[in-house]
Formats: structure tokens, sequence, C-alpha cells
């Protein structure tokens, strides 16, 4: 295009700039989309473990009852490439209490001890391989070590290698506390939870 026609198409449209409205809006909009998690863990049996019915005549008149433990399969995948991870456990039912047993309630009142329980991880196997299960302190430390410790800062559990397909066992062995601490008259409905993370590093 030619220097002057373009000087006088500016000058053609000022005229019709001075004649616009003497406000305008601009609309912004976008949207913030959210990677996929690197890595998944999934646990068996649809998440939930039941221990059924137990008779009041069964537990102990004076000293915690010991059920029946559970085992449950897991798997920890990272789909998009190895990456080290570590998990670390949350019991959702007393989540500002360091401990290294988790517990159960009374659904009706969670503020009452029903029992406790004790997480353990096992029979670990990392890209094919068995794999022992480690715990990590958040200060450069690992041991060996199968039991999770619940509403522990900086501190997970897993596997020295990266993990890319990944699986281990999820030992549950719950204990109720003794007959002196329920009514033999009242049904008590259990419950207990906790949450795995996955710390990336």
């Amino acid at each position: 295009m030619h220097p002057t026609l373009r000087a006088l198409l500016g000058a053609t449209l000022l005229p019709a700039c001075s004649a616009a409205a003497a406000t305008s809006t601009l609309d912004i909009s976008g949207t913030i989309t959210v990677k996929a998690a690197p890595c998944e863990i999934s646990i068996a049996d649809q998440d939930k473990l039941a221990f059924g019915q137990i008779a009041y005549e069964n537990l102990k008149p004076s000293e915690m009852t010991e059920l029946a433990a559970v085992t449950l399969p897991a798997t920890l995948t990272c789909p998009n490439g190895a990456r080290r991870v570590q998990m670390s456990f949350v019991d959702n039912m007393d989540p500002l209490t360091m401990r290294a047993s988790f517990t159960i309630k009374d659904r009706t009142d969670t503020s009452k001890l029903a029992g406790v329980y004790i997480v353990r991880l096992m029979d670990g196997v990392n890209q094919g391989r068995l794999s022992g299960i480690w715990r990590f302190d958040g200060k450069n430390d690992a041991h060996l070590s199968d039991q999770a410790w619940a509403n522990t800062p900086g501190s997970g559990m897993g596997f020295l290698q990266a993990v890319e397909n990944a699986s281990f066992n999820i030992n549950v062995k719950p204990r109720l506390l003794s007959q002196a601490a329920f009514s033999p008259a009242d049904e008590i409905d259990l419950i207990g939870s906790f949450t795995i993370n996955l710390i990336y590093i």
C-alpha cells in the first residue's frame, strides 16, 4: 500500500472514532484447565470395608478385642511416565492427632471412641519386581516399615524407585474397646475412615 494512502485512510477514520459512544465495555473470559494428576491410587472393593455385625457378648470384658484382619489389594499407577511418589495417611475421624493407629468412632456420637485399627502396607511390587515399602520422614531419611502413621506432617510411605505400575496390599487390623466401654442395651453403628494423599517428590 502506498504510504500516502495509509495516511488518508487514517484521517478518514478519525471522525468515525470521535463519533463513537463515550463508554465501552470489554468482557473478559477464559478457562483455567486442571492437568490430570500424574498418578492415581485405587483400592479394591470400591474403597469400603465392612466388618458386619459384632455381638456385644463376643467383646472381652476388660480388654480390647481383636477382629480378624482384612487385606485389600491396591494399585498405584502413573500413566504419563514414572514418578517419585509417596503416600501420606489422614485419619478422617481424628485429623489433628499423630499416632500409629487410626480411630473407630460411634457414628451417632463421633466424640466417643469405640476402637482403633492399624494399617499396614504389604507385598509391594513395583515395575514387576518385589519391592519393600519404605517410610520417609521428610528429612531425607528412609527405612523399611509396613505400618502407616496417621496425620504425620512431612512424612510418607512408598517405594524407593520411581513408580509407573505398582501394587501392594493394604492390611487393616481393628481392635474394639472392652465391654465396659459400651452399653449392652444399645446398638452402636461403627464408623472409621482414612484418606491416602499422594506426595510428589
